[in-house]
């Protein structure tokens, strides 16, 4: 079907379902000015969280009472907006947070020309037009911030992406081999149902195992068992990418569904070393790997059960998962940080932790009291609970510093040393006129250990 027809189709079913405007749905006989414009983006945005809609539509060239299809010579490329900047430039830029939307340009019944503004609906937190917040009362395009329940539904209301049921998707689309390797994981994590389990056929254990619904193939189940081919019913780049970075060349390997097999056939491609510590009481080497299998593959998996999936772009808005020998200079910097911002930090949470208790000890009391905390107030209570996040895995980062700058240096892990330079408060080292990178690299790959334990 092609876009003429398709969105032909769309304008039809809902001018026959709907038929009249509503919050996610606008109907405009022309483009009129810019501002006007944004606010419908920002209004019609939020109007579709509300509905629980997943886009929302701005027609151009439908009369608004009528809903006759007039056409329209509206050119969005060819408008300029303020300071004579390109329109859609200038949208993008004064909506806040970035909605994704989409400018279609189709021939209704190969007739009339038709603009359409696909706008994504707003995901936990209202769409702003130049910092406000707009919604549709009525026939009126309105600022959204005295709704104070409507604001709160928006922010609560971020959606599950991965229980969502895959339409087009049947049983057929999983991979039998990853439903074996799952069958078996389930049954060391339960083993009560190890015998029953005997007698399940593959769409009753992927129910049980709550993949799937009432049989229905969830993007869960497509992400963790779904047929490598089968990917693109997902609609999302689900990838896994492995780089390896070797004196200055970049090489490595793509690797997508099903996860369930994918994290460990990545894992094979990591670069294990073993390596020896010595202990101050023992004569004898402890040898250790330098990545336990445990921490490769929690990590691989946090990436894959905490992804941002909304997005649909790994490499912008996705988690990264990170295997390799950080410089000498960069942990120890971190060191330097630890012992000099590491107090700060420790005050910072406890303040805000405490600013935190109050907020919920003050909404607690309205709650009995019938009333509800303002917009500002829900706000900064997240704002301050983001700030917490942060600078706990600022703190968790510094923690390490010291272990990891001991390690490198061939030291035991609880072994006191201290950094030596101008940078860190006592006397200037001579200066190094090699390329101190490719040193630190030369040393760290000429380890005679490395060597002798290459696995």
């Amino acid at each position: 079907m092609d876009v003429n027809q398709k969105y032909t189709n769309l304008l039809k079913e809902q001018i026959d379902k709907i038929g009249k405007e509503c919050r996610y749905l606008e109907f405009k006989s022309n483009y009129q000015e810019v501002d006007k414009l944004g606010r419908y983006i920002s209004a019609l945005s939020n109007g579709a969280c509300l509905d629980h809609q997943d886009f929302a539509y701005l027609y151009f060239g439908v009369d608004d009472d009528t809903l006759a299809i007039k056409g329209t010579t509206f050119d969005c490329a060819k408008v300029k907006a303020v300071g004579n900047e390109a329109l859609e430039l200038y949208l993008r830029r004064m909506v806040v947070p970035k909605v994704n939307f989409s400018i279609i340009e189709f021939m209704y019944e190969e007739k009339e020309r038709v603009v359409l503004f696909k706008i994504p609906a707003a995901v936990n937190e209202p769409t702003t037009y130049k910092q406000k917040p707009y919604i549709r009362v009525d026939s009126h395009v309105t600022d959204l911030t005295p709704y104070v329940d409507w604001m709160r539904q928006i922010y609560t209301s971020q959606i599950d992406w991965s229980a969502q049921i895959v339409e087009d998707a049947t049983i057929e689309d999983l991979d039998p081999e990853a439903i074996r390797l799952a069958r078996a994981g389930y049954k060391l994590r339960y083993p009560d149902f190890a015998e029953a389990m005997e007698s399940w056929d593959d769409t009753t254990f992927l129910d049980k195992a709550h993949v799937t619904q009432d049989g229905q193939i969830t993007r869960t189940a497509l992400l963790l068992v779904g047929k490598q081919e089968k990917v693109y019913k997902l609609h999302h780049i689900a990838q896994m990418v492995w780089k390896c970075f070797q004196d200055g060349d970049v090489f490595g390997d793509i690797y997508t569904i099903p996860y369930i097999k994918a994290t460990t056939a990545l894992m094979g491609r990591i670069r294990n070393y073993r390596f020896k510590i010595y202990p101050q009481d023992s004569l004898i080497p402890a040898e250790v790997w330098k990545y336990d299998t445990r921490s490769i593959l929690e990590g691989l998996h946090n990436c894959i059960a905490h992804q941002n999936y909304l997005q649909n772009s790994l490499k912008e808005n996705g988690n990264t998962f990170t295997s390799k020998v950080r410089p000498v200079k960069s942990v120890a910097r971190s060191e330097l940080r630890r012992k000099a911002f590491e107090p700060v930090i420790d005050d910072t949470i406890e303040h805000i932790t405490l600013d935190v208790d109050e907020m919920n000890a003050k909404a607690k009391e309205m709650a009995q009291q019938g009333l509800n905390p303002t917009t500002e107030e829900l706000q900064k209570k997240r704002k301050y609970m983001e700030a917490v996040k942060k600078l706990s895995s600022l703190k968790r980062d510094m923690e390490t510093a010291h272990e990891q700058l001991a390690s490198l240096m061939g030291l035991h892990p609880a072994t006191q040393f201290m950094l030596v330079g101008k940078e860190y408060g006592n006397f200037a080292l001579p200066e190094i006129k090699s390329n101190l990178s490719r040193l630190e690299w030369l040393a760290l790959t000429n380890r005679p250990e490395l060597k002798v334990h290459e696995c």
